[in-house]
């Protein structure tokens, strides 16, 4: 692996190593005291994450101590604050405990929030502003300036437009000729009636001979019992 040392600006100074990663969780954990200014020897910056951190945890201190003491003076009275509110009484050391928390909270953020920048960047990043890396980059060439544009010429001039001839007077539009009359129409000849055709005589048709029906025979007499004398 090479070694890169780029020197410019504030950190011409610079012959140490310096990893983006390392800044970056230094910054993440460490933030609120300027942990990650001093790895890359930006003291500006981490003395004022440093004093702001320090002013911050020394107001909740007297804040924590003020609450202690008023507690112990007067328990009691914090006892009964307790009982029928459900919280201590608050008191001047309530409020520095809270400022010195939400200073303590900012430098944090802010700490965090350089951290993030610096792992985006990575170690090309940190190359780029005059940092020696580990891993060798080139440094970036300066982009070259744009040659001039060549000045536009300045158009020719339109040539004038050519005078329109005026249109040649429209011949008057001769009259119609009269339109001959229709011939008569002959009158339609009367169609002669048709000539009835004489019927053809229908000739009767046989009668077919009808078959004498048998006759009946008449069924023989019962014979008839003599009557008994009458006496």
């Amino acid at each position: 692996m090479g070694l890169t040392i780029i020197k410019s600006g504030d950190n011409m100074n610079q012959t140490k190593v310096k990893s983006a990663t390392t800044a970056g969780l230094l910054g993440i954990f460490l933030g609120f005291a300027g942990a990650h200014n001093f790895y890359l020897n930006q003291k500006n910056k981490g003395i004022i994450h440093a004093c702001i951190a320090g002013v911050g945890m020394l107001l909740a201190i007297i804040g924590a101590v003020m609450g202690i003491t008023n507690v112990s003076k007067n328990p009691l009275g914090a006892f009964y604050s307790i009982g029928t509110t459900g919280s201590l009484p608050l008191g001047a050391g309530f409020y520095l405990e809270l400022i010195g928390g939400l200073a303590i909270s900012a430098s944090s953020i802010w700490g965090i929030v350089e951290a993030i920048i610096i792992m985006s960047k990575g170690d090309a990043g940190l190359a780029a502003e005059g940092y020696a890396v580990a891993t060798a980059y080139a440094p970036v060439a300066p982009a070259a300036p744009a040659a001039p544009a060549a000045p536009i010429a300045p158009a020719a001039p339109a040539a004038p437009a050519t005078p329109v001839a005026p249109a040649a007077p429209v011949a008057p539009v001769a009259p119609a000729a009269p339109v001959a009359p229709a011939a008569p129409v002959a009158p339609v000849e009367p169609i002669a009636p048709a000539a009835p055709a004489p019927a053809e005589p229908v000739a009767p048709a046989p009668e077919a001979p009808v078959a004498p029906a048998p006759e009946a025979t008449p069924a023989p007499e019962a014979p008839t019992t003599p009557e008994a004398p009458q006496m």
